[in-house]
């Protein structure tokens, strides 16, 4: 089976656990497009339902593989806190 993560995908660290079947290599089966399949191989619920978002994936990563989810989860943390810091930066360089 092959897996492609999703064209155009934001959140590449979340995508990089799941993945659509492509018989191509290169776009979505019409088929399953309405499901992913997770990558980790020692998942026993290897689909998951996808509807247009990540919540359900960030669920699947909740409930099924904790250490990704957390590896995930402290990435958009600290990639959070980083962006943060960096605005209030500059909204003080702005002031007179």
């Amino acid at each position: 089976m092959n897996l492609i993560t999703k064209p155009g995908a934001k959140n590449l660290r979340l995508w990089k656990y799941f993945g659509f079947r492509s018989s191509d290599c290169k776009t979505v089966d019409p088929a399953t497009k309405d499901a992913v399949f997770c990558r980790i191989e020692s998942c026993l619920k290897t689909e998951v339902k996808y509807n247009g978002n990540t919540n359900a994936l960030t669920n699947h990563l909740q409930r099924y593989h904790h250490k990704e989810r957390v590896q995930h989860y402290f990435h958009t943390i600290s990639c959070s806190a980083a962006n943060h810091h960096n605005s209030i930066g500059r909204r003080e360089e702005s002031r007179p």
